[in-house]
């Protein structure tokens, strides 16, 4: 496969994967920027499948890209340009913050077993420019939400309940 049509295929996948969580343009949210993932901010007392959905998802992007996300558990000393924040209704302040303050609409997901979804704000919490926001039901469901978007980026997982699964791109995208 060229490295042209592994271009042309990945803007595809991602403009998909835009097209479904309401973005306006692919620029709105760099998921792999010049062969970057964004860093992962969680909540260190949401489940901890959680804390391993986001291991995973740190060790995936090494197989797509050329760095290795971090995870923080707190933002206050460090400035993140982009962001993927990920927890459970309930259980993340951060999630329950965003709710709170009406910058998740949490109507879809909330009451619902192994329900996720996803939105792109911009400044969500105090340190974050823009932000892929999973938020979950229930921990499974962040769990699930995480590994969708490993799905989407181009790495499979054995169990994880989807036949089909992308292909691996070039890390040179």
């Amino acid at each position: 496969m060229n490295q042209h049509f592994q271009k042309l295929f990945f803007f595809v996948l991602i403009s998909s994967f835009t097209s479904l969580v309401g973005a306006k343009t692919i620029s709105d949210f760099p998921l792999i920027h010049e062969g970057y993932l964004p860093d992962l901010v969680i909540d260190t007392n949401d489940a901890e499948v959680v804390s391993i959905a986001a291991n995973a998802f740190v060790h995936d992007a090494l197989l797509v890209s050329t760095n290795n996300p971090h995870i923080y558990n707190s933002i206050v000393k460090q400035k993140l340009d982009v962001a993927i924040i990920a927890g459970t209704l309930g259980k993340s302040q951060y999630i329950d913050d965003l709710a709170k303050h009406n910058k998740i609409n949490v109507q879809s997901i909330q009451g619902k077993w192994e329900t996720f979804s996803f939105t792109f704000l911009g400044k969500p919490i105090k340190g974050v420019k823009r932000a892929l926001v999973i938020a979950g039901s229930d921990r499974r469901a962040t769990a699930y939400g995480i590994f969708e978007l490993s799905r989407m980026i181009g790495v499979c997982r054995r169990g994880f309940g989807r036949p089909t699964c992308y292909l691996l791109p070039d890390k040179s995208l």
